[in-house]
């Protein structure tokens, strides 16, 4: 009986561990990345907004109210704001999704992933990061995204699924959209680090790879996608 008791205990703690590990972690990441598509602004709406700005600063310059303990208190609360903003999160650098062959939507989800900067735990809780050693999109080099493939929203589950000729669209903060071409697919060691070096296919060609743990629901090993940039257009 008691063994019984200690059998039913274990199995409901193993179920809620599941359900915050597959369930709440999800909700966190899928609030995380509503977020920061919110904060994804079009390049064209911040020049605009920039060219308000110094109108609205010219104005200002001609309307000389201010005395100088005023000035003193502004620029108090500048330097606030200034120390909020950097404890804030930061914004995506880019926009990742990706599309059969044929420009059908693709084995991942429907919606492009915001993908942040870094790849620490708590970077990767709130989707894709970016090896901040790595190329930007569309450079020279190894652009270099991890992803989760069970928790946090799972970004990286289906990256299985992803094939030969797939194409990887990435879109920076400046509106470019930078396609990559799906290459080939490995399962490797943890210790295989060469695959967001430089030039991991030895092709001297800009690359895009993607990277998550393997199999599902272990680290033992990782499952990674190479893809080459094939075009780039707009921005």
């Amino acid at each position: 009986m008691a063994l019984g008791g200690l059998l039913v205990s274990a199995g409901a703690v193993v179920g809620l561990y599941v359900l915050y590990a597959l369930v709440l972690t999800g909700q966190e990441t899928a609030a995380a990345q509503a977020e920061l598509r919110e904060s994804w602004v079009d390049p064209e709406a911040v020049e605009a907004s920039d060219e308000d700005d110094g109108d609205a600063q010219r104005a200002t310059d001609r309307d000389d109210v201010h005395d100088e303990q005023d000035a003193e208190d502004e620029q108090d609360a500048e330097d606030d704001d200034g120390a909020e903003d950097a404890e804030a999160p930061q914004d995506g650098v880019a926009l990742l999704e990706v599309l059969t062959a044929d420009g059908e939507p693709g084995p991942l989800d429907d919606d492009p992933y915001v993908v942040v900067e870094g790849v620490t735990y708590d970077d990767l809780t709130r989707g894709p990061g970016h090896y901040p050693h790595s190329a930007q999109p569309g450079e020279e080099g190894n652009v270099a995204v991890a992803g989760h493939r069970t928790t946090y929203g799972s970004p990286f589950f289906h990256l299985d699924a992803v094939s030969e000729g797939d194409r990887i669209e990435v879109t920076d903060r400046e509106g470019q959209v930078h396609r990559y071409e799906v290459r080939e697919q490995r399962v490797v060691q943890p210790s295989d680090t060469w695959v967001v070096e430089d030039d991991p296919l030895d092709t001297g060609e800009p690359t895009l790879t993607l990277t998550t743990c393997h199999p599902r629901f272990s680290a033992a090993e990782r499952l990674i996608v190479f893809a080459e940039l094939v075009e780039t257009e707009g921005g």
